[in-house]
Order: C-alpha cells, then sequence, then structure tokens
C-alpha cells in the first residue's frame, strides 16, 4: 500500500462497549443476510456482511478466541478515519488490556491485530484500505492516568470497572506499586445478569437490555416500580460486593483516596451506601466519569512513543 496517510487510532476494546476518543458503541456483532430492518453499522469483510453495535460481546478472558475483536476494530477505525475524510491509510493502533493481563496477553493480542496487516474492507458503504504499521498496548485504566501522576499524593486506589471486567492497582506518591495489581471478573455484566435472574425469579417476566440501560441512567425509567425495586436491591448489593472486593484488596477510605472509572462507576454513585456517599462527598472516592479516558490515554502515551522513534502521526 502506497503510504498516504500515516494515523494513529487509539481504542479501549470493552466487553461493553467499543471506545475511541471520539466514538462509543456497544461491543456487538452480527452476522448480516441481506439488507438490515432498520438503520444499522454494517461491515464487509471477506465476503461476508456483519451488524456492528447491536448488543454486548460475551465476556472471555481470552480476547482472540475469536474475530469479533478484529470486526470490531474495523468498525472502530473506520468511524476514526471517516472522521479525518480518510479511506486509505497506514494505521498505528493503541490498545490495552486489563492491568494484569497485559503482560501475559500482550504479544498474543499483538499478533491477533495484526494478522492480517492488511484490510481491504466496507464500512457503511465505504470502502477502506488499512495497513496495521504497529499495535502498541497498554495497561487499561493505568493509561488513563499516566499523564497526570503527579497528581496521585499519598496512597491511591485505581478501580477500573468495565463490563466484564474489574482492575485495581495502587500508586503510591505517584509511582504504581508492583505486586499490588489486580483484575477481578466482576465487571457490570455480573450485575446485569443478577438483575434478570432476580427479576425472573420474583415475576416470571424477562428484561431487555434497552430496560435495563434506562434503569442504570434514569430515575425515571419506564419499569414498573416493584421491578424497579428488586432491581435496585440487587444494583445495591453488586456495589455492597465490588467494595467488599476492594477492601479484600486493601482500600482503607481513612488511609487513601479510591479513584473508580469505568461504566461501573456510575452503579457505585448511584446505589453506593450511606458510607460511599460520603466518601464521595467528602473526596476521598474520586469519580472520572470521562467513558474515554482509558482510549484518550492509549493515544497520548502511544503518540509520545512513536515521537521517540521519528514517526509522525
Amino acid at each position: 500500500m502506497h503510504e498516504t496517510n500515516t494515523i494513529l487510532i487509539a481504542i479501549d476494546h470493552g466487553y461493553g462497549q467499543i471506545k475511541t476518543p471520539n466514538f462509543v458503541f456497544p461491543t456487538g456483532v452480527q452476522p448480516c443476510f441481506g439488507t438490515p430492518a432498520f438503520e444499522a453499522d454494517v461491515l464487509e469483510w471477506m465476503t461476508r456482511r456483519y451488524i456492528i453495535g447491536i448488543g454486548h460481546k460475551e465476556v472471555r478472558v481470552d480476547k482472540t478466541a475469536d474475530e469479533d475483536f478484529r470486526l470490531l476494530t474495523m468498525a472502530a477505525m473506520a468511524k476514526e478515519l471517516a472522521r479525518k475524510g480518510i479511506r486509505k491509510a497506514v494505521v498505528y493502533l493503541a490498545l490495552g488490556l486489563p492491568l494484569d493481563w497485559a503482560g501475559d496477553q500482550k504479544e498474543k493480542f499483538r499478533n491477533y491485530m495484526r494478522n492480517p496487516y492488511e484490510l481491504f474492507f466496507t464500512f457503511n458503504g465505504i470502502e477502506y484500505e488499512v495497513e496495521i504499521a504497529d499495535v502498541l498496548i497498554y495497561p487499561q485504566g493505568f493509561a488513563a492516568v499516566a499523564h497526570r501522576l503527579d497528581e496521585f499524593r499519598g496512597m491511591n486506589m485505581l478501580c477500573d470497572i468495565g463490563h466484564g471486567t474489574m482492575s485495581v492497582m495502587f500508586i503510591n506518591a505517584g509511582k504504581p506499586m508492583a505486586g499490588k495489581v489486580y483484575t477481578e471478573l466482576m465487571g457490570v455484566h455480573q450485575c446485569v445478569k443478577a438483575m434478570r435472574d432476580a427479576v425472573m425469579k420474583s415475576f416470571h417476566a424477562s428484561l431487555e437490555d434497552a430496560q435495563i440501560e434506562d434503569f442504570l441512567r434514569n430515575d425515571n425509567a419506564e419499569i414498573p416500580e416493584k421491578v424497579k425495586q428488586v432491581m435496585t436491591v440487587t444494583a445495591k448489593d453488586y456495589v455492597s460486593r465490588i467494595m467488599g472486593k476492594l477492601g479484600e484488596h486493601g482500600f482503607d477510605p481513612q488511609m487513601m483516596k479510591l479513584h473508580l472509572m469505568g461504566g461501573g462507576m456510575w452503579l457505585v454513585k448511584k446505589f453506593g451506601d450511606l458510607t460511599v456517599q460520603e466518601a464521595i462527598h467528602e473526596g476521598s472516592i474520586l469519580l472520572n466519569t470521562d467513558i474515554s479516558a482509558s482510549a484518550k490515554g492509549y493515544e497520548m502515551i502511544a503518540r509520545n512513543t512513536l515521537r521517540d522513534r521519528g514517526v509522525v502521526v
């Protein structure tokens, strides 16, 4: 491929949502046969068509187990390229993995994203030609704060609660603490599953994804009050278990600050008990509400890395 454009694209591959610095869409992939009944993002690659952004990705420790994250990466690249009016580019990808998975899975994930390194695909009717020049991988969560570590005075716990996992690390006086990094399979999907189970048990009724999202985001969700009461109890129990697990890992609100980010942060804010609410009010629990914070962090770190290599993006 002729090097017509060289561009850096950062992507945060969540199990619930794909985030770039400029776009967020659900981590869903469905095969597409014929024309979709409703407007949708459609990816065409290797003679096959897929609807992107419907539903959520099944939580698996190994993100290379199938083609889905490769397809979602193409969709994310297409959105960022379209934003710049680019159809043909040499791309450097800046990606992330959960904190203590990054070391073990880094090369496998990197190879997965580079094979094939030349991609010819169509997204929403527009053809793209992409050459993957390199894949740079960073720890999730930490990348979001790496540029402002000087603000982390004293002892701090960083907690990124995503759809599939919860990543935890300690930062002391602006420096990450080796050996104090943890990843738990306690993502928001566990809360969602518990809600479905509780509502089915109590009312023999099923909850749709849209109803759950409406409930989690809005105080006036269009759901029967008795159902919302059960969902609220379930959400509070989930947050209690999250805080209990953080306590097991050493969180002490009297001795340190807790920095929360990721989609689960909103559940802690909304359904945390009085102790949690007081900690938020007093500033011992701090909330990062930027859902694209990790993707922006990958982009910032990767840009510096590539600049040191003499690559201008």
